[in-house]
């Protein structure tokens, strides 16, 4: 493993890893856009709250909508309008040139998986390139395929919603961080940038990864200018959507964060069992393969669900779930080892348990949330398992087998998954 406190420049890779990177992000591509056919007939583009409190009217208006339409839900989502709505009118207006008798509202379905589809193939493309600074290429991919085929990146890449968008940036944040040479300060400006444009809380998680982006023999004060630059073009760059885009609102205003305020749950205090339990979940399992959807009513309407996290909802799941607790029990013992506490890993941990803590207290169905921090548990696992493998070099075939195995069936099962939720909240 190399180390990321290197201050050489990252090496150039010869074209047969572009070539792969083109080649991985066309398949996601259409994997993901394909996954969207799967809930085309459910109710997801016609109102909220229909999987996980999702909510997909209103990022489909974000996302493919119209310059002077409501886009008033940048209080959390700072900057979210202007970065992705220029790119999906754009493919919107594609499908009305191409048929002219196409209605707008059809038009707008057909576009919006393209640009969630878009933001899914890049976050693999970058897990992959992130995991190489670390990792062997086999294995690197072998992880970056696990996080491409897992519940919580298949099911936002497939539907309009901001959260495969921050996934996108969040891998950026930490991909960024590890790059070393000509262009590396600007990738980790605009990564910062961009990931807190999609969500506000985003920025904590760059705070915890400027310490592998400015190691400790570096001047701390490097770190603090980068953040504040950042933080200073996240809020102009929030003036100027408001200039473009008259109905946004500006995400640093009092009456923003009061807005945001009302998502506070105390449940924790009222149920601490069930409530880490279930964060718990979300955080190591349910995130990467998914349990069986229910039916709950939310404001009166039917609404898909994996929150129970009971033994029923898990069992179909089984296999799979037995092949990644492997995968994590692995994982376990090369953490155990002190060399393998490197500052990606603890910037990765630190950023678990950050939002652990945080969704203790926010939110209420945390499926919702898990596209935040899906990235942070592949890359424990991924370094864990390659100190596993390097006390026990004579295993790494099978592991690879192993992992080749939970890939090809987490992609069979997510598939079903997705049918099963357009067959439940449609019914």
């Amino acid at each position: 493993m190399t180390s990321p406190e290197s201050p050489t420049p990252t090496p150039e890779r010869p074209p047969a890893h572009r070539v792969l990177l083109v080649v991985l992000w066309l398949v996601a591509l259409a994997g993901y856009r394909a996954a969207a056919t799967q809930l085309a007939s459910s109710p997801l583009y016609g109102r909220d709250n229909v999987c996980f409190r999702a909510d997909t009217k209103r990022a489909l208006g974000d996302l493919v909508g119209t310059r002077l339409q409501d886009h008033n839900h940048t209080t959390g989502h700072p900057n979210f309008v202007i970065w992705h709505q220029p790119l999906g009118s754009a493919v919107r207006e594609w499908y009305r040139a191409v048929d002219a008798e196409l209605k707008p509202a059809e038009a707008r379905r057909q576009a919006a998986p393209w640009v969630t589809a878009a933001a899914g193939a890049s976050a693999v493309v970058l897990m992959f390139s992130l995991l190489r600074q670390w990792l062997p290429s086999r294995r690197s991919l072998l992880f970056a395929l696990i996080y491409g085929a897992s519940a919580s990146t298949v099911f936002y890449a497939a539907v309009p919603e901001t959260y495969i968008f921050s996934g996108l940036g969040l891998t950026a944040i930490a991909w960024a961080a590890g790059r070393r040479g000509r262009g590396a300060n600007a990738a980790w400006l605009w990564s910062v940038v961009y990931a807190a444009s999609n969500l506000t809380i985003n920025f904590v998680p760059a705070v915890l990864w400027a310490g592998v982006r400015f190691p400790p023999r570096r001047a701390w004060r490097q770190a603090a200018l980068s953040l504040l630059a950042s933080g200073l073009l996240l809020m102009a760059l929030s003036l100027l959507q408001a200039l473009i885009y008259p109905k946004t609102t500006l995400f640093f205003l009092p009456s923003s964060v009061g807005r945001e305020a009302g998502w506070l749950s105390w449940e924790v205090f009222t149920s601490p069992w069930p409530t880490l339990r279930t964060i718990a979940q979300h955080l190591w399992f349910t995130n990467i393969i998914s349990p069986e959807p229910r039916l709950v009513e939310v404001l009166g309407l039917p609404m898909a669900s994996v929150e129970s996290g009971d033994w029923a909802s898990i069992r179909p799941a089984a296999p799979l779930l037995c092949l990644w607790v492997l995968v994590l029990g692995g994982a376990l013992g090369g953490l155990c080892q002190r060399r393998a506490w490197s500052p990606p890993l603890l910037a990765a941990a630190s950023c678990l348990g950050f939002y652990a803590a945080f969704f203790s207290v926010f939110g209420h169905d945390r499926m919702l949330y898990t596209a935040l921090w899906t990235p942070m548990t592949i890359l424990v696992a991924a370094i864990g398992t390659e100190f596993f493998l390097a006390r026990h070099a004579r295993w790494a075939r099978s592991w690879d087998a192993l992992l080749v195995i939970l890939v090809l069936g987490m992609g069979w099962h997510h598939w079903h998954f997705l049918g099963k939720l357009a067959a439940l909240v449609t019914a």
